[in-house]
């Protein structure tokens, strides 16, 4: 069992007293995201609380664009999915994105005695570089985990790993023969990288979406993309700056960073070079390449960066962003966040939407993708990632009993995250934590929802013992727990 989290029914929230309670941090009202404080320190992480004005649409949008509604995938201040309106411009006129005009498909070669020739090489060469990795297709249902830590050998996929150079600090990146690090104009940040970056196209049962990714392994064929863009498709393929199309393949997704990476089987790729983001500086620039509205294709825009470790919801988790003004627009998710050197810094995946914000956008941090990338490589998960093994929702802090005779009295617990289920071998169990006991710290942390508890959790790695203070029978106790690791079947 994984980790699940819900909030209660209809009929819950209305047997809940009394019903007016105030939510606690973390969760929507009266129309707004409300952040939990940031810790205190130079690495604390600052959330995003933008402001909702009465009777607008706030919220997220992912930037994957489809042509067929016109818009893209939009997301209340709650981190769930829903519909927005088409943009309009200064005189509130709607905007139509341009007629999606046809795509090249692929190498075109003549049909003659010497061309036959080619064609028969060019397979026998494609047949010596075939190895495609096994689909992954990411899905939003809960599925079972593997409790247990896992043996110090675990076994890798078949799959290449990312071909990286050793760095002047020893350690493996991935950089372009060309680059020099010298400080470039846009205009050669644009040149020097758009041949690395690729328009995705991503076939689901009714619709088609649209987004961006970028090459980090030439020689296996590796592209880095959103998750969102995506999951649960059918079908994907990308297409080259040159024109040029070939079919792809999902190695694997992460739903908690929005990261996937794909395989294609094609020649002559060009491989970006990965900065670190870890040195991005507020007030720098930033230079963000991709396909906005899905027609605009390899489009250049540029910007500064506005803050750095900011959170924004993705449905259920935060994930860590740092935030620019570079236009971001559907289609724009996946593309790389490129510095003046032109090194790879984020990967654009979303912006927040509203009737009176304008040019703010988010990137995920490329240190942070690259890592989850390569554990999505080599293990088709990202490793090291804790579960408990129970599933919660969020307590009011008030509850109702039934005494041996039916007779139903309210009774008063502790805001948190009540356990509605766990799993009987995992570690939680295994710890004394029961059905009905609210989790209200994790270690130092105050709990006071279940989505608290979950992003909490990620600070965490498998193995690592922490305590939960649980509140049951109108007690305190506090149970030690050595985490589990999650790992999908």
């Amino acid at each position: 069992m994984t980790d699940e989290y819900r909030d209660p029914t209809e009929q819950e929230r209305n047997e809940q007293v009394p019903p007016a309670t105030t939510e606690s941090a973390g969760t929507e009202q009266a129309g707004r995201y409300e952040a939990p404080a940031a810790p205190v320190g130079d690495a604390a992480e600052e959330k995003v609380t933008p402001p909702a004005q009465s009777g607008q649409s706030a919220g997220f949008w992912n930037g994957a664009y489809d042509p067929r509604t016109q818009t893209g995938q939009h997301y209340a201040p709650d981190g769930s999915p829903r519909p927005a309106a088409m943009s309009r411009d200064a005189w509130g006129n709607p905007i139509q994105p341009p007629a999606p005009k046809k795509k090249k498909t692929g190498l075109i070669v003549g049909i003659s005695i010497a061309g036959v020739a080619y064609l028969v090489l060019l397979a026998l060469v494609l047949v010596m570089l075939s190895g495609r990795g096994v689909v992954n297709k990411p899905t939003d249902a809960p599925v079972d985990v593997e409790q247990g830590e896992r043996a110090e050998t675990e076994p890798k996929r078949d799959n290449a790993p990312i071909v990286t150079e050793k760095g002047k600090d020893g350690k493996g990146t991935i950089v372009n023969p060309d680059y020099t690090g010298e400080v470039l104009t846009p205009a050669e940040v644009y040149k020097s990288n758009v041949d690395s970056v690729v328009y995705v196209e991503a076939l689901f049962s009714n619709k088609k979406g649209m987004g961006s990714g970028f090459v980090i392994d030439d020689e296996n064929g590796y592209i880095l993309t959103n998750h969102h863009v995506v999951s649960g498709s059918e079908e994907v393929s990308v297409t080259l700056n040159n024109g040029d199309s070939y079919e792809a393949t999902v190695i694997g997704g992460d739903e908690i960073n929005d990261i996937a990476v794909l395989k294609v089987e094609a020649p002559h790729l060009r491989k970006v070079t990965i900065g670190d983001s870890d040195k991005i500086e507020i007030g720098s620039y930033v230079n963000i390449i991709g396909n906005p509205l899905g027609d605009l294709t390899f489009t250049i825009t540029r910007g500064v960066i506005g803050g750095v470790a900011r959170s924004i919801p993705n449905g259920e988790y935060n994930v860590k962003v740092f935030q620019t003004d570079a236009a971001i627009n559907g289609g724009n998710s996946g593309g790389p966040a490129l510095d003046d050197t032109g090194a790879v810094i984020g990967i654009a995946s979303a912006k927040y939407a509203d009737i009176a914000v304008e040019g703010i956008c988010f990137c995920i941090p490329i240190n942070d993708a690259i890592a989850v990338a390569k554990d999505l490589v080599d293990y088709g998960y990202v490793k090291g990632r804790p579960n408990f093994g129970v599933v919660v929702s969020t307590s009011s802090g008030y509850a109702y009993s039934t005494d041996p005779f039916g007779r139903r009295t309210i009774v008063e617990t502790m805001p948190g995250a009540v356990v509605e289920r766990i799993d009987e071998n995992g570690c939680a169990a295994k710890a004394g934590l029961k059905v009905g006991d609210v989790i209200t710290k994790l270690g130092d942390v105050k709990i006071n929802s279940a989505a608290k508890l979950i992003n909490e959790k990620l600070n965490y790695k498998a193995g690592d013992t922490v305590t939960l203070t649980v509140f049951r029978d109108e007690q305190e106790l506090t149970l030690t727990v050595t985490l589990d690791e999650y790992k999908p079947d």
